[in-house]
């Protein structure tokens, strides 16, 4: 499972975290959990089930008080360091400034999760309801308000013409 699902999870973590050790971690982590999960028969999407496990798993480590401070540390050192080594392939857009990634985070939990799973995962809205445990209709509505809002903060910071 690990060797099918492993990068998505370790992505997923992080986009969250902004950090390779603590991605791996976490990744090492949700799988320990998806083998409990397992014995107790309570997993029916193993892909979506890791993937918002991975996001609840990353979330929680932000939470803690004590990795805050040093979270905004890495993440300002990382965005420098990505911006100007980023090489794009010719089908990727040119995010330079990394504004679409800032938008994105800037969204709340119940929006982005929907938004990271559908376009960075390429999971469907069926897999992402199962996996958030809500009608597929709220997700395609939490993934359109997602779109909205990215588009809003893109167009309130220059990033992108309205």
């Amino acid at each position: 499972m690990a060797e099918l699902h492993g990068a998505m999870v370790f992505r997923l973590a992080l986009r969250v975290v902004h950090n390779r050790a603590d991605a791996e971690d976490i990744a090492q982590e949700v799988f320990v959990k998806f083998v409990e999960a397992r014995r107790r028969a309570s997993v029916t999407e193993p892909r979506g089930w890791l993937a918002i496990t991975a996001l609840n798993t990353a979330r929680n480590l932000l939470r803690s008080e004590k990795n805050r401070r040093i979270r905004q540390e890495v993440w300002a050192e990382r965005t420098a360091r990505e911006h100007s080594d980023r090489e794009c392939s010719a089908n990727e857009p040119v995010d330079r400034d990394g504004a679409v990634w800032k938008a994105v985070d800037a969204l709340p939990t119940e929006l982005k999760f929907p938004l990271l799973l559908h376009y960075q995962e390429g999971l469907k809205y069926r897999e992402i309801a199962e996996a958030l445990r809500c009608p597929p209709g709220t997700v395609a509505t939490r993934i359109s308000q997602a779109k909205s809002k990215v588009q809003s903060i893109l167009e309130r910071n220059g990033a992108l013409k309205p």
